[in-house]
């Protein structure tokens, strides 16, 4: 019965991050909304909403049964699995949150971008404090994590943002007089790279889908190195503070 509640926990959560990655980080749907009728994104709330409920009302009810107690795994793992497992939660919360605080609703006020990136930063921060502070998580494992995660996500998203700039260099190379407007940030989520991006980062990616305004103001490649840096530097940060605190104690 444990082993069947993580099963679909896991299942539930993935179908969780994607469909909030295609809502409020802009990865590719299942619906690429080109044709003459755009089923997007009804279609991935229709089918990844129906994975939702056919996996998490059977995780809830085998949760409360079999009250299953938190899997360990060894040290040099670990990190990566917490990593993963905060992604999958704060998939959730956005998801959950998304309509009433990302949403322009204009009876309801957006959280503004610094608000939001400063109370994701906060997150992260007190995340890595208490998972090397309070459940005494390995701290040199949990930096290496933190860097190989930092970088891969940079790979992802500088990358493909300067495949997009040597695009639109070629354009310019074929088109002198033609005008063209320089492509956003977002658009590094409209690719392969981006589809995984979104959603390995799916809550700091919001700041480059959310918040275009903003970001057009910042700069395309300052969104994207912000987006790829801020949760495993801030990880990394608390996790230093919650080693720092936990040494005191001793």
């Amino acid at each position: 019965m444990k082993k069947a509640f993580w099963i679909l926990t896991v299942l539930s959560l993935l179908a969780v991050n994607t469909l909030a990655a295609v809502l409020y980080a802009g990865v590719p749907a299942l619906d690429s909304g080109t044709g003459f009728i755009s089923f997007s994104p009804f279609a991935d709330i229709v089918w990844w909403g129906g994975v939702i409920l056919l996996t998490g009302v059977p995780a809830i009810v085998l949760g409360f049964r079999s009250r299953p107690a938190l899997p360990r795994f060894p040290r040099w793992i670990a990190p990566a699995v917490a990593f993963l497992a905060l992604q999958g939660a704060l998939s959730l919360v956005i998801l959950v949150l998304g309509p009433l605080f990302l949403d322009p609703f204009p009876w309801i006020a957006q959280i503004p971008f610094w608000g939001y990136a400063a109370g994701l930063a906060a997150l992260y921060l007190a995340a890595g404090a208490v998972w090397t502070g309070k459940r005494g998580g390995a701290l040199g494992w949990t930096l290496l994590w933190c860097a190989a995660f930092t970088a891969f996500f940079l790979v992802l998203g500088l990358r493909e943002l300067e495949h997009i700039v040597q695009r639109e260099e070629e354009f310019r190379r074929m088109e002198p007089e033609a005008e063209l407007i320089s492509a956003g940030a977002h658009m590094v989520m409209n690719s392969t790279r981006g589809a995984v991006l979104g959603r390995l980062d799916l809550p700091a990616c919001v700041l480059i889908k959310c918040y275009y305004e903003e970001g057009k103001a910042l700069g395309r490649w300052t969104i994207t190195a912000l987006a790829c840096l801020l949760p495993g530097v801030c990880l990394a940060a608390g996790s230093l503070c919650g080693a720092l605190w936990n040494a005191k104690q001793k």
